[in-house]
């Protein structure tokens, strides 16, 4: 993904694999599914699940109020978590349907990371983990 709203596969060596999608706004984060049949991205305050299979629609909806700026999918589940400029993660499962939404926090949520067993995640903003 990036500021030219393309969602494109590379491989290892650099080279061009597919362009996966296009949308009209940047794309700030993307994460594969864990069986790699689907990507997440985040478009301005919308996420993004884009099946791989070609001629498959993608399933989108409003998550945030400000720009979602990280994406992260459990590793052994069904589960991701977003988090962006409202300060603000949220757990979602992969019909878009919100499991939480934290409290605010004081700065924007500038990194997630699920822990590998998948049952944690953690949370980053500004100067606090």
């Amino acid at each position: 993904g990036g500021e030219d709203g393309q969602v494109k596969i590379w491989s290892r060596s650099g080279m061009l694999r597919s362009t996966v999608m296009q949308i009209n706004t940047p794309v700030y984060s993307a994460a594969w599914s864990p069986d790699c049949q689907h990507v997440l991205l985040s478009s301005g305050k919308t996420l993004i699940i884009k099946p791989l299979t070609p001629n498959t629609k993608a399933n989108r909806w409003k998550a945030h109020e400000g720009l979602i700026l990280k994406v992260a999918w459990s590793p052994n589940s069904g589960l991701i978590i977003s988090g962006g400029e409202d300060c603000r993660y949220k757990v979602w499962d992969i019909y878009g349907r919100q499991l939480y939404c934290s409290l605010l926090h004081e700065f924007p949520i500038t990194a997630l990371a699920w822990a590998p067993a998948g049952d944690m995640f953690a949370v980053a903003a500004f100067n606090t983990l």
